[in-house]
Parts: structure tokens; C-alpha cells; sequence
């Protein structure tokens, strides 16, 4: 959770990963080959424990909220994640949102493999003048939604991607470890808000290039790396402290 700039009219982006299935083929567990998943559609109004990833832009408060539920094997067991979260906000309210969440049932070589549901995406609130717009790259699984609520409780629907089909549960393995896509109706927005705010990075040499994991390689998603966002802390009055969204241009 973070403190942005708020963008009055602009009400809730909120958004969330989903697997559409209700179970996928897991091998790297050794008691259980299987999770769930939240065997659902897009649907503005799913709860934030319907989906792998959901998060919030509050542009009315002026909060991010990012929320990784729990892992659930076919057997029972479960686990809870520690997603890596970076935060960015421009001058006319911008906000780009960096989201690197693997599945805590996974042991950690697969997560060294690069398994994990990524998003990299730019949301603009155009001021809090009509819909918002956001654009950016995410991983081929699982599914992807965004939405935009206003004070009146009215929904748009500002991004969908549907999850690439693979056969037996297999999405997980086969999805995760390729290269980000593009999504929304300006992807280039994420190019320029990288080539603009951090101009350094991204110039990998040879070596850099070979070292990375084969099937993610030139994945721009891992060449431009967003500080992780810090949790709330307590000041000394006991109240929850936020902290701030790292401000560029």
C-alpha cells in the first residue's frame, strides 16, 4: 500500500491476474501435481480473493493497494507469496505499476526460471476527464483485467486479455516462462515512459544478454526494474504510516 498524488473524478482503476481454470498442472510440487484456480470469467465486480494478483488505484484517496492471495494445492496446502511490487507516478497523475509475483508453492528454481505472473503497465486517469486508459506488457498467463469505477458505482472496462489456451493445466509452465506481450490500445506508452524517465537503463551488453534465462530473453520486462515499494510502517503516534510512490519527471 502507497500514497500517490490524487486525480479528483478519476474514482478506482482496479484490476487483478486470473486463472480461468479451476485447476492447473503443477510438477514442481512433490505431494500434489494440481492447484485451483479461480474458475471464473472477467467480471468487474470479482472479489480481490478470485484472482492470483489484484490491485487498486485509488485516484480519489490517493492509495495503491497490490494483494497476492494465497496458493492452493490440490492436496490442501497452501501458501502465501511475497510479491515485488514498484510504484512510479508523473506530474499529470500517471502512475505506472510494476507487479513480479510467483507461486510460493513452487520451489525457488523455478521462480530462478522466471515462472511468475508479471505485469508492467502505465494506467493514465486523463486528468479525471472521461476513461482511463492503461497500456503496458503482461505474461501470457494468466488472465488480465482492468477496470475503471466512478463515484456513482458505474464500471468501464478499460483492458481485458484472455489467457493463452494450452492443453491439460499446462498455462502455468507454458505461459509464464516466455516473454512479456503487449497490451492496450497504446502499448508504446510503456516504451515511452521507460525511454523518458529512466534512459539508462535497458542497454544490456553481450554478455549481460547470454546469461539470461533462455526463454525470457529480451523480455524488456527485466531490464527495466522499478524500486520495490516498502511496507506500511506505525509511527510514533500508532497510526499506520504510508509509504510514498516514487515520483518521476
Amino acid at each position: 500500500m502507497l500514497r500517490i498524488d490524487p486525480v479528483p473524478g478519476a474514482g478506482v482503476v482496479h484490476g487483478s491476474a486470473f486463472i480461468g481454470d479451476d485447476m492447473v498442472f503443477n510438477p514442481t510440487s512433490p505431494d500434489s501435481l494440481f492447484d485451483h484456480g479461480d474458475n471464473r470469467g472477467f467480471d468487474p465486480n470479482a472479489r480481490p480473493d478470485q484472482s492470483r494478483v489484484s490491485f487498486y488505484v485509488d485516484y480519489e484517496t490517493g492509495v495503491v493497494v497490490v494483494r497476492q492471495n494465497a496458493s492452493h494445492a490440490a492436496n490442501g496446502h497452501a501458501e502465501v507469496g511475497d510479491p515485488e511490487v514498484g510504484v512510479e507516478q508523473d506530474s499529470e497523475g500517471r502512475v505506472r505499476l510494476r507487479i513480479d509475483a510467483a507461486n510460493p508453492l513452487a520451489p525457488e528454481v523455478a521462480q530462478d526460471m522466471n515462472v511468475s505472473v508479471r505485469g508492467d503497465l502505465v494506467i493514465d486517469p486523463h486528468g479525471g476527464r472521461g476513461p482511463a486508459e492503461v497500456n503496458g506488457d503482461v505474461t501470457r498467463f494468466p488472465s488480465w483485467e482492468v477496470y475503471q469505477r466512478d463515484g456513482d458505482g458505474s464500471s468501464t472496462t478499460l483492458l481485458t486479455r484472455q489467457e493463452e489456451s494450452q492443453p491439460g493445466g499446462t498455462g502455468p509452465m507454458i505461459g509464464l516462462p516466455q516473454p512479456t506481450v503487449p497490451v492496450g490500445e497504446h502499448p508504446e506508452r510503456l516504451d515511452d515512459w521507460r525511454d523518458r524517465h529512466h534512459p539508462g537503463q535497458g542497454d544490456e551488453g553481450i554478455v549481460e544478454k547470454v546469461l539470461e534465462f533462455p526463454s525470457t530473453r529480451g523480455d524488456d520486462f527485466y531490464d527495466y526494474p522499478v524500486g520495490h515499494a516498502p511496507y506500511p510502517g506505525l509511527g510514533g503516534d500508532g497510526r499506520v504510516v504510508l509509504p510514498e510512490a516514487h515520483r518521476v519527471g
